[in-house]
């Protein structure tokens, strides 16, 4: 029996099920901390939060791990989550303004 192509289908099982469900956790914390809107959609992008902003509390998370300091004491959670979960808003509003999203 020969085998599906896999060609061009994204291999969802490369990216560890412990990060991402640590990332979805920060960004439960985010839409607790920063009224999620009724219609379900990221509270990111309606709360006029720049890419700046977002690069700034990246540097934030990545600058207290550099220091030793692994889990961040406002939340609990581990600051490169808070990292991770910074730069895929800044990926998102990059391709809003790219492709009109």
């Amino acid at each position: 029996m020969k085998s599906k192509d896999k060609k061009g289908k994204l291999m969802y099982h490369l990216f560890p099920v412990e990060v991402h469900e640590q990332v979805i956790q920060r960004f439960m914390l985010g839409a607790e901390k920063y009224d999620e809107p009724e219609d379900g959609t990221p509270n990111w992008r309606h709360n006029g939060v720049t890419a700046n902003d977002l690069l700034d509390a990246t540097y934030r998370h990545l600058s207290e791990y550099r220091k030793g300091v692994n889990i961040d004491p406002e939340n609990g959670s581990p600051h490169l989550a808070g990292a991770i979960t910074n730069l895929v808003m800044l990926l998102d509003l990059e391709n809003i303004n790219r492709n009109g999203i």
